[in-house]
């Protein structure tokens, strides 16, 4: 009883290594999907947020060009209605003279306005193509890393064919033979030069 509780603890936890580095690959695979997928959702959210700022800079920059049209519009009217009172001065030119005024000031504060969200919105809007270009550079040099690094990996996965080394044999003038030597030798018994004449019997 003791052996099979045994066996079916060691299979109980081999079970739960298993899960547990399924899980941790898993989990590794989607954050290195995610990170590649990062710098593209990054680029395409920038455009479209610059989408929309040049769209409120267009209507900005009209709303900004009525309202100097208006103040050149208004300069002139108050200069002509300034120029007949002095002449004729009357209630009805005071008022219209009052009333111009008013009008001027108002718009001479929109234009003030106007031109202040302008120069706030180029900012952001040079702010956003920045990041734009900077991650869409980012793109570029992972998709160029992933393709370095596949085709080093490959390299390195392939082995390597080993070259044959060969041995010079370097002779000397003296040397005659491959063993450095001559072999050949007098096998000949030396005999004395003199020899002690026989006894005559």
């Amino acid at each position: 009883m003791a052996r099979k509780k045994n066996a079916k603890s060691a299979k109980a936890k081999k079970t739960s290594v298993k899960r547990q580095t399924k899980s941790t690959t898993t989990s590794g695979n989607a954050l290195e999907k995610s990170f590649h997928e990062a710098p593209t959702k990054l680029v395409t959210q920038f455009r479209k947020e610059l989408t929309g700022l040049t769209h409120q800079e267009k209507k900005l920059k009209s709303e900004l060009k009525r309202a100097q049209t208006l103040k050149k519009t208004l300069k002139k009217q108050q200069t002509t209605l300034t120029a007949k009172n002095k002449s004729k001065p009357n209630a009805t030119n005071k008022k219209q003279l009052t009333t111009i005024k008013l009008t001027s000031d108002k718009n001479t504060k929109t234009i003030t306005t106007l031109t202040t969200q302008l120069n706030l919105l180029k900012t952001e809007i040079k702010s956003l193509a920045s990041q734009q270009g900077k991650y869409s550079a980012l793109n570029k040099l992972i998709t160029t890393f992933e393709k370095q690094w596949a085709q080093k990996t490959k390299a390195a996965a392939t082995p390597k064919t080993r070259k044959k080394l060969t041995r010079k044999v370097k002779t000397t003038q003296n040397q005659t033979t491959l063993f450095g030597r001559d072999d050949t030798h007098d096998i000949t018994a030396t005999t004395p030069s003199t020899r002690e004449t026989e006894s005559t019997e």
